[in-house]
Order: C-alpha cells, then structure tokens, then sequence
C-alpha cells in the first residue's frame, strides 16, 4: 500500500512537470515562451505569442491544445494514482472514474 501510494505520488510529480505550453512553442516558434509575453508558461501566454507570429487561428488552436493537454495531465495522473491505491483504499473502495475525470476537468477550466 505504502509503495503504491508513494509511486502513484512519484508518477504524478513527473507527468505533471512537463511543460506542454513550453515544448509547443518551442517546436512551433523556436522561442522561448518565458521570454515573451507576460513571461509566464501558460496556455493564455501560448495564446498571445503564437497568435502575434502566426495569426488568431493557430492562437486559438495552440490555447485549446495546450489546455486540453495540462487538463490532460491531470487526469491522467489521478486515473494512474486510483489503478495503483484505489484497490487497497477502504475510504474509496468503488470510486467512479468518470466523477474522478469530471472533477479535474470542473477544475481546470
């Protein structure tokens, strides 16, 4: 239970480190997106600086991927942390996974 907590946490940490507004610019632009804008490495900063060099459509493309995609770390990370803990939990033992989803996508939007 211990290891399994302790993994789910490890796993978590590292899916939720990876910077998808930073590695989209990158790859798009070849900026460094926490030099533009209000310097910040968000999906509304992705938002403005691929809308300034390649128009409103890609701005709002790029702000909705982005998004989705740190919605999406999220998500995953608590489907991963309830395959690893859920079946040792008793305070949860028949948790939904569509409320769990539901709930960090209420969050995050």
């Amino acid at each position: 239970m211990i290891f399994q907590l302790i993994l789910a946490v490890f796993i978590a940490y590292l899916i939720g480190s990876i910077p998808f507004s930073l590695v989209f610019v990158k790859l798009v632009i070849k900026k460094d997106l926490r030099e533009s804008g209000s310097k910040n490495a968000g999906a509304l900063n992705t938002f403005r600086i691929i809308s300034k060099e390649k128009g409103m459509l890609p701005g709002i493309l790029s702000f909705l991927l982005v998004g989705v995609l740190d919605a999406g770390k999220g998500v995953i990370a608590l489907l991963i942390a309830k395959a690893l803990v859920a079946p040792y939990s008793l305070a949860c033992p028949d948790c939904n996974t569509i409320t769990v989803v539901y709930a960090v996508l209420l969050t995050a939007f």
